[in-house]
Parts: structure tokens; C-alpha cells; sequence
């Protein structure tokens, strides 16, 4: 991103292509932490001597270790905007939305849309939409475990109508208590995708299922490897299921057409619900943090090595 010059002579503040991209982040999401400057650019005493700087030329608030834009942060970016301050119970919300652009980052070909510049039903029901390689993520938050709450991630995907969708829950009750009414809710909708991931690890892990050298990673194990639907890959005559991004749709065709003999990819945190649920089933288990493969079933090891 380019730089921007604020002001004249010794005093101006000169914000880097970094600094912009930063401040971009921070005024679509609305509230940022102090980890999250600090995540960002690294270092903790530089990130600090920004985030004073920023206040004192009035880009930015600071309270309550959090960080918010201002008004006129909004309108140098965006020609103008209205900035309220998030209120406390809705900040850990939205810091799943700012952990979801931190994991993404600016390396990874996708291109978030924040909640206020979306228009209409989609601003109701979205917190975030992502674009990649032509597809389209509508991003939910299930901030409660309540019928009520997880009704409304429903009514929203029933209303907008979109093929894909990424579910962020703050509880693992609500993760639990979406997945299963989502059977029931959701499966006549013709969702193409649905991937059900908690707030804390599950940018992370979308980041690097959706990440440039993610196919690159199927292909050191499984050569010549060829995707034929979302997260479904065909190898030597095998299919190969891709669970690490949870996608619901992938997980009701494997219960409905069966799983002995296909090969399900998963991370390694995850291999010991997915042997629950897919008792036999061959598992190849990827690090947590997308570095490499942890684990092979027998007789795929020797074609990746």
C-alpha cells in the first residue's frame, strides 16, 4: 500500500504502506486490541511508539487496552464515516473479526469485506464476506448457545441465500448446538459449503486452509492430486475429503454415502473427533499449524515421500 504524509515540515507523521494497511484493518473491524497491534507489527516497543503516535495525531482512540478509529482516521481513508465506540459486550465478538484479518494477512488472495460496507440484508445477518479465486464467504458470528441465536445464523443463510458460509462461534456449546440443528436446518438450503470453526483457533485455521500453498501441501503426499468439488480431491482412483476447515456439507455426504476407502485429510488436533465420527476411516493429519504432515494412513506415506 502506498504512504501517506500527514502534515508539513519536522513534525508530520509519515505512515508507511504497513501503517495504512494497519489503520485500513482497524476502521473496517471498528475495535482492535493491544495483542492485536502487537500480533501485527511484531516488535512491542515499536508497536507501542505507533499506537502513541497514531492517538496524538488523533487517529486512533485508546482505552481499556483497546485501540478504536476515529472519525477523522475514517474520513482520511474513506472520504467520511460515522464512528461509534464498540460497547464492551460486543468486543469479543469483533475480535474474532480482527483475528480473522490478522491470520489472512495481505499474502493470502483474500479479500475481506467489512460489516459496514456491506449494504441491506447482508449488512443484518454478516460480519464480514470474504473473496477468493471467484468464490464467495458469507462470515456469521454465533455468539451465544441459545435456539434464538443459532436461529438467526439460520434465518440469515435462509434470507441471503449464499452457496458459502463461515460460521465463527464464540462457545463450544454453540459450535456444538449449531452442527446439530444445522442437519435439520440447513441441509435443504443447497449450501455447496459450510465451514463450522470456533472463534479462538478458527481463523488460523481458515487462514491456512485458505492459503496459497494449501493445495501444494495435499500435493507433497498425494501426487498428481486433482480437486473435483469443494474440498474433494481425486488421487489413483481414491477421493480424498479435506475436514480441516470442518465444512459441514463435506461431513453429511461422507455420513450419507459412506467413508471406507476414501482417504480425510484433518489437522492433528482434530483427528480425535473425526475417528469418533468416521470410526475406521483412513486419516491424514496435517500439523496444526499447516507446517507439514504429522501423519499418513498406511500406504500413503511411501507416495508422498
Amino acid at each position: 500500500m502506498k504512504k501517506l504524509v500527514l502534515g508539513k515540515g519536522r513534525k508530520r507523521l509519515e505512515l508507511t504502506g504497513r501503517d495504512v494497511e494497519f489503520l485500513r484493518m482497524l476502521a473496517g473491524v471498528g475495535v482492535f486490541s493491544l495483542e492485536h497491534a502487537q500480533k501485527f507489527y511484531g516488535s512491542q516497543k515499536y508497536y507501542l511508539r505507533r499506537i502513541e503516535k497514531f492517538a496524538r495525531w488523533k487517529l486512533v482512540k485508546r482505552r481499556d487496552r483497546c485501540i478504536w478509529p476515529t472519525s477523522f482516521l475514517v474520513k482520511l481513508l474513506e472520504g467520511g464515516g460515522h464512528i461509534a465506540l464498540v460497547p464492551a459486550r460486543r468486543r469479543q465478538a469483533l475480535f474474532s473479526i480482527a483475528d480473522l484479518c490478522l491470520a489472512l494477512g495481505t499474502g493470502s488472495g483474500v479479500e475481506v469485506l467489512y460489516r459496514k460496507h456491506l449494504e441491506g440484508v447482508r449488512k443484518k445477518y454478516l460480519a464480514a464476506v470474504l473473496r477468493k479465486d471467484g468464490r464467495e464467504y458469507g462470515v456469521f458470528l454465533l455468539e451465544g448457545r441459545s435456539r434464538f441465536a443459532v436461529g438467526r445464523v439460520f434465518d440469515g443463510l435462509k434470507e441471503l441465500g449464499i452457496p458459502r458460509a463461515v460460521v465463527l462461534c464464540l462457545s463450544r456449546e454453540g459450535m456444538e448446538e449449531f452442527s446439530r440443528l444445522a442437519e435439520v436446518f440447513c441441509r435443504r438450503l443447497g449450501l455447496e459449503e459450510l465451514l463450522l470453526l470456533p472463534a479462538d483457533r478458527g481463523p488460523s485455521v481458515l487462514a491456512g486452509a485458505l492459503s496459497p500453498g494449501f493445495e501444494g501441501l495435499l500435493g507433497e503426499a498425494f501426487p498428481g492430486i486433482e480437486r473435483v468439488a469443494p474440498w474433494v480431491y481425486r488421487w489413483e482412483g481414491r477421493e480424498v475429503v479435506v475436514l480441516a476447515a470442518n465444512d459441514l456439507v463435506s461431513r453429511w455426504r461422507l455420513l450419507e454415502g459412506g467413508w471406507m476407502g476414501k482417504v480425510l485429510v484433518c489437522l492433528s488436533g482434530q483427528r480425535r473427533f473425526f475417528s469418533a465420527l468416521f470410526p475406521g476411516a483412513e486419516l491424514a493429519c496435517l500439523r496444526d499449524d499447516f507446517s507439514g504432515w504429522a501423519e499418513f494412513p498406511s500406504g500413503v506415506e511411501s507416495a508422498g515421500s
